[in-house]
């Protein structure tokens, strides 16, 4: 057996807390105790089979008290992505701490290997991100956007610094990516520089898209996670890390 990637290790926090009673003095809002059966119906139903009545029922609400809070049901799915790009960035930033210093490379394996645990325990937040828009329902809104940013200058912020101490070396980039708004920047709140930007715009599209064509291949594929870190090392090769900085079983 292949011995487990040490980012892998460490315990993974449950998916969900269980919800308050509405009765309980402690309960929170409607608004927010909406969102526990709208995570239910997207798991259950994809964001299609969200219902704003059944939303409101499972809370003990008219439907018209819910609207008050959330106008259409593009407001709650919008809710339902920030709450999504907020796991997400949890999960990223637990694997960046837990691989400490030990190199930019290390830490790169660590969140996209993170981005899978977080795909494959959460495929409704993962399809609710990352799906192809179909509706006017689906555009985004800028708390969404906002929480893009954060989990954009996590993951090209690592790229940065990995060009920095020159542990990647950039390959030809073509057309420059647009001003991003809002911006992505570095820890330390400096605008990130547009080339660590596209670099790691396209090398998570290639990520994203493995993951999105992953559960249409288990019958091809014996180890998935073992399948997925070869293709995350193959990705860091295009990308420009020098073979030497990256880590292998």
């Amino acid at each position: 057996m292949r011995p487990v990637p040490w980012w892998l290790t460490r315990p993974r926090k449950p998916r969900y807390a269980v919800p308050f009673r509405a009765g309980r003095p402690d309960a929170p809002a409607p608004a927010s105790r909406s969102r526990w059966p709208a995570r239910e119906q997207l798991r259950d139903k994809g964001a299609r089979g969200i219902g704003m009545r059944a939303v409101a029922r499972a809370v003990d609400i008219p439907p018209s008290s819910l609207y008050r809070f959330y106008p259409d049901r593009a407001a709650l799915l919008a809710e339902l992505r920030v709450d999504a790009y907020s796991s997400l960035i949890e999960q990223l930033t637990d694997a960046r701490r837990t691989a400490g210093d030990r190199s930019p490379a290390g830490q790169w394996q660590a969140i996209t290997c993170a981005l899978r645990g977080w795909a494959v325990d959460s495929p409704d937040q993962f399809g609710l991100l990352y799906s192809i828009p179909m509706h006017t329902e689906d555009e985004w809104t800028e708390p969404v956007y906002a929480q893009r940013a954060r989990a954009g200058s996590l993951v090209a912020g690592v790229v940065a610094d990995a060009m920095a101490r020159s542990q990647l070396v950039p390959p030809p980039v073509g057309n420059p990516v647009a001003a991003l708004v809002p911006p992505w920047t570095s820890a330390d709140g400096a605008p990130l520089d547009p080339v660590s930007i596209q670099i790691t715009l396209g090398a998570w599209a290639a990520l994203v898209g493995h993951l999105s064509l992953e559960p249409h291949r288990r019958a091809m594929i014996l180890d998935p996670q073992a399948y997925y870190e070869d293709f995350v090392r193959s990705v860091m090769v295009a990308m420009g890390f020098r073979p030497n900085a990256i880590l292998r079983p």
